[in-house]
């Protein structure tokens, strides 16, 4: 294989390609920089992709001197923090050392030489350059902009529930490690950077204006002005509002009722009148005011005065005409149904737990929006990408075409120009497509974001200016876990849901009870003659002394049968909230053991796809150089263009794989992050700080079946936030202490 290797140096002048296969496989030299635990290491190094030996060079026929080559511009790195490294504090014996912020980079060596495009409206616009930024997006300005959130995963009624689950989380691996062939890459070279990233940030429509964007401005600006979000945070608006709807239910209530009556009957009863009149006539005006309140134990309470004036012709009426009044105070209080605080604030209670999920909603799908933007910021990203390779590669052909049109004369063959012709036009109609999806990608992320700057399709050229990470951020499978237990909003909606469910089902419990009330009346009473109300008024309080009445209402159904079905319902109810909060737990954690394992893959799929490209890349280049010293009038030449041709397409598709896998993998990243919760958790622990979170426990028993899981005793409606008593406290003293977080933060920040 040396030897090989060395011939293949010999032969074909790559012997820098070479060496950087070579050292991939074996590692870095000595003394080389080297990329440990996943922490990303900066280093101002030049593009790998060496030019052609001076051998090779001096071979070139009179129509190479036409071609023209270009510097690439350096770009800026940052090492990465010790926050960037997934790995438990516990690790290391020292911290990682802090970043050392930002420091320009070598220049890079010239790439091989390339023709002058031919289409002047694919050459990039020469503007002054935007530098891509290769420190990773950590959301940190997303938390000003999200809305408040506090789950209840940690709440202590929802700790018993979430118990059995903390210590199966604590008892998984902290790594999910993958099989690695001999031969296999375990990171990308420290020196190595793709040439298309320092031509991404440059505009490609000359007429437009460039905006340079990245994923951090764009969730803040999606945050600040997407309707979509905008939209979902009016949820718990509209929740708060039935919340206070349902506190109106104690408030007092003001009521006026008047009446006139003016009767006018037959006499029946000599009685009645007392007089020779054969008809009774009555005059009656009355008006009532007065206030009522239901409290919150049920009873209701009511205080009303009333004003009467009263006449009619009967000669028993004195005095006549007459002025009365009347203040009472009316008070029935529920003893069995409908008694009680926790019944009677079930509906706020139940409104308030409603109010709480809507913020877990809220969360949810903001975190999903956020990933929507962040894929369509990396679909741009990879769309321009692909642009460029794909222009390279239709560069190539025409400058094979050119070089075949210069030799025409000499030895080149129609057959091979027809094969040019043919490669150039399928390569332009593959620009075309290109462009399209660049627009597209644009055209999503003004959806998403929504920014007024983006609006203005005319004159605004989103730019991206973050290039994906290529260090490995080792993720702990157990920490992860745990973090999502602690932090994912589905669960906490499961969690209101069980309260909601209890609420209902003491509600239930309550109405099987039979109705008993006490009811209380006491009131005062004046009369006055000749229309006189005011003195009536006086009088109430001045004669005689207050009435009073007590009593009581029984009612109970027979059978109670809707009461009892009632009951049976919520109690179901409760039992589907239990079985659909383990489901909701347990697909949250495949989720994120799925999304955990996906970021170990798609970064192994990008270092394959690394290998894969520099296979591709040393191949097109022994073509091309083999092809541009032979002769061409022979059918071996004409099957070694064929064979060029074709390993420069192979080249571009291997290009285009190797930046959806850098893209992948950023975007797997995200969905981690997302299927923890912790998206918009933008705290960091401090310099120091135990992540307990990430620490493998030698004790912990294995992780117990649901059969072995004993239920926790159902959610008290009492509160809103269950609270134990005293005898349950006691109780608790004697049982193993539930694991409490001591960090609700994020673990890691990208």
């Amino acid at each position: 294989m040396e030897r090989h290797r060395i011939w293949l140096a010999a032969v074909t002048g790559l012997s820098a390609t070479v060496w950087m296969v070579s050292s991939a496989r074996s590692g870095p030299p000595e003394g080389a920089p080297a990329i440990q635990l996943g922490i990303p290491v900066a280093d101002d190094t030049a593009d790998v992709r060496a030019p052609s030996s001076k051998a090779t060079r001096s071979s070139k026929t009179a129509v190479d001197k036409k071609l023209h080559s270009k510097s690439k511009n350096g770009i800026r790195q940052t090492q990465g923090t010790d926050d960037e490294s997934l790995v438990a504090q516990e690790l290391f014996d020292d911290p990682p050392p802090p970043s050392r912020g930002l420091r320009e980079s070598e220049p890079t060596p010239q790439a091989r030489p390339m023709p002058e495009p031919v289409d002047t409206e694919l050459q990039p616009v020469e503007r002054p350059v935007i530098e891509m930024r290769r420190s990773p997006s950590e959301l940190s300005g997303a938390g000003a902009f999200a809305p408040p959130y506090l789950p209840a995963n940690q709440d202590p009624d929802a700790l018993p529930w979430t118990a059995a689950y903390e210590d199966r989380a604590a008892t998984a691996p902290v790594d999910e490690s993958i099989d690695m062939a001999e031969g296999d890459l375990s990171a990308l070279p420290p020196r190595y950077r793709p040439w298309w990233v320092t031509e991404v940030p440059l505009p490609i429509r000359a007429s437009q204006e460039t905006l340079p964007v990245d994923v951090d401005s764009l969730v803040i600006g999606a945050l600040q002005y997407a309707p979509q979000v905008m939209g979902i945070r009016t949820q718990p608006d509209i929740n708060n509002s039935i919340m206070a709807a349902e506190n109106a239910a104690f408030d007092w209530t003001a009521f006026v009722n008047s009446k006139w009556d003016d009767l006018n009957d037959p006499v029946g009863n000599t009685l009645t009148t007392g007089n020779n009149s054969n008809r009774f006539i009555d005059q009656v005006a009355t008006v009532q005011a007065g206030v009522r309140r239901r409290n919150q134990y049920g009873g209701e309470l009511e205080v009303s005065q009333k004003w009467g004036w009263q006449d009619n012709n009967s000669r028993f009426f004195v005095p006549a005409p007459q002025g009365t009044t009347r203040l009472q105070l009316n008070y029935t209080q529920p003893l069995l149904n409908g008694a009680g605080v926790a019944y009677n604030q079930s509906r706020i209670v139940l409104a308030q737990v409603e109010l709480n999920r809507s913020f877990d909603v809220v969360q949810e799908e903001i975190q999903n929006h956020l990933v929507k933007v962040t894929e369509a910021y990396w679909d741009l990203y990879r769309s321009r990408v692909v642009f460029l390779q794909r222009k390279r590669v239709y560069d190539s052909a025409v400058h094979i075409l050119d070089t075949l049109g210069g030799r025409a004369e000499i030895d080149a063959l129609q057959r091979q120009v027809n094969r040019a012709k043919a490669a150039v036009a399928s390569r332009r109609s593959e620009i075309v497509r290109a462009q399209a999806s660049i627009r597209n990608a644009e055209s999503r992320l003004r959806l998403l974001v929504n920014d007024p700057r983006f609006l203005d399709l005319s004159k605004t050229e989103l730019v991206p200016i973050e290039a994906p990470r290529p260090d490995h951020v080792q993720l702990s499978l157990s920490g992860s876990l745990q973090q999502a237990l602690q932090n994912r909003p589905d669960i906490s909606q499961a969690v209101h849901d069980l309260r909601a469910a209890g609420v209902r089902l003491g509600v239930a419990q309550n109405e099987l009870l039979p109705k008993l009330d006490l009811v209380l009346n006491s009131y005062v009473a004046g009369l006055s003659g000749d229309h006189d109300i005011l003195q009536s008024w006086g009088n109430q309080f001045a004669d005689g002394r207050p009435g009073y009445t007590v009593g009581g209402q029984f009612e109970m159904p027979l059978g109670n049968r809707a009461a009892q079905a009632r009951q049976d319902r919520r109690q179901w109810e409760l039992t589907k909230a239990v079985y659909d909060f383990r489901t909701v737990v347990e697909t949250g954690l495949m989720d994120v053991e799925l999304a955990v394992r996906e970021s170990e893959t798609s970064y192994r799929e990008m270092l394959a796809k690394f290998q894969s490209l520099i296979a591709a890349e040393t191949e097109a280049s022994y073509l091309e150089d083999r092809w541009k010293v032979l002769p061409g009038a022979d059918r071996g030449t004409t099957l070694l263009l064929e064979d060029l041709l074709d390993a420069q397409q192979r080249l571009a598709d291997t290009e285009g794989e190797f930046v959806q896998a850098q893209v992948s993998y950023s975007i797997a990243l995200i969905r981690t992050r997302r299927a923890m919760g912790t998206l918009l958790i933008c705290q960091n622990p401090t310099r120091g700080e135990t992540r307990n979170e990430t620490v493998i426990r030698e004790d912990a028993a294995p992780a117990p079946t649901p059969a072995d899981v004993e239920e926790p005793p159902l959610i008290s409606i009492s509160k809103s936030k269950t609270t134990t008593t005293s005898s349950e406290a006691s109780d608790e003293k004697t049982q193993p202490a539930v694991k409490k977080p001591q960090n609700r933060s994020s673990w890691f920040r990208w």
